[in-house]
């Protein structure tokens, strides 16, 4: 939901213009300005997420970018433009961190490389269908008396939240907090997710060579 949060900003473009009077340099800066609150809360948000755990902090960011992610449709002018995309930006700030702490913490080393590879495939999926969701969404336009883009970002940010509360109930900080394992599960899965893994052998690149 990330991704989709960020594709349809680009999808309300032209409408946002013609509907609001946002001009293109106001779309270029609000982009600035949603990665600078982003890079710059990225490391304070990874270290809050350490005291109070992955679970809550993952969930309050996606709680906060699905409601910020809503607010995009009260935009009345390029200031709240930049005020939301500011804040959007901040909200957002730590998730993948926070991602691939739970990775380190739930899986074996060797295992790792297939769950990233899943969260990035899980990125793309979430930038493939974005568009095509967005544009659905976009055709909602005059119901309610709502623009379209104001239904998308709506909509979307709804989901988001959603999400979040699937979040909270289903992804326990470690394996000693989940109730579906067994004491014994819990523990053979920290004694992989701590374990050293093996050594592998290396050559002098000369004798590959």
């Amino acid at each position: 939901m990330a991704f989709v949060d960020r594709t349809n900003v680009g999808l309300a473009k032209t409408s946002l213009e013609a509907d609001v009077g946002i001009s293109a340099a106001a779309f270029g800066a609000g982009a600035g300005i949603f990665f600078l609150s982003y890079a710059f809360l990225e490391v304070p948000s990874n270290l809050i997420m350490h005291r109070v755990g992955p679970r809550r902090w993952i969930t309050r960011i996606a709680v906060t970018w699905g409601t910020l992610c809503a607010c995009m449709m009260f935009v009345q002018d390029d200031i709240t433009f930049y005020i939301v995309r500011f804040l959007l930006g901040a909200a957002e700030a730590g998730l993948y961190p926070a991602l691939m702490y739970v990775v380190t913490v739930w899986f074996a080393q060797q295992q790792r490389a297939t769950i990233v590879g899943i969260i990035y495939f899980a990125v793309c999926a979430g930038l493939t269908l974005g568009g095509p969701m967005g544009g659905a969404l976009m055709e909602l336009d005059g119901l309610a008396g709502m623009y379209g883009w104001q239904w998308m970002f709506l909509v979307e940010g709804a989901l988001t939240v959603v999400v979040a509360y699937f979040v909270y109930r289903l992804v326990p900080d470690k394996p000693d907090d989940a109730p579906w394992l067994t004491e014994r599960e819990a523990q053979l899965l920290n004694e992989r997710a701590h374990a050293a893994p093996a050594r592998a052998k290396t050559r002098p690149f000369y004798k590959i060579a």
